[in-house]
């Protein structure tokens, strides 16, 4: 079974379904964060990438799908503000 099939068994939508749902939220959740819009954005895309990658990980029982995400997008957030940071790398604001 591929990834998009897991998260549709996983999840009962599609990947494409949750992006268009959830996008939106999430980019303006992460934008809390970062005070950058376009920021915002990219994170929001690779945090859809890695719960697509990670989608195995996914149990229903413990959370629900956008609970997950959200956690998912905002470690992803503070990993690249902390290696932002560590490398001396233009930051987010």
């Amino acid at each position: 079974m591929n990834n998009q099939e897991l998260f549709k068994e996983k999840t009962g939508m599609t990947f494409e379904a949750a992006f268009i749902k959830l996008n939106e939220r999430l980019t303006n959740y992460l934008n809390k964060i970062v005070f950058d819009l376009e920021s915002a954005r990219d994170l929001s895309i690779d945090t859809f990438a890695k719960a697509l990658d990670k989608i195995d990980t996914f149990n229903p029982e413990k959370a629900g799908f956008s609970t997950w995400l959200f956690t998912i997008g905002r470690n992803h957030t503070l990993y690249q503000i902390n290696l932002s940071k560590r490398l001396n790398i233009v930051s987010f604001d």
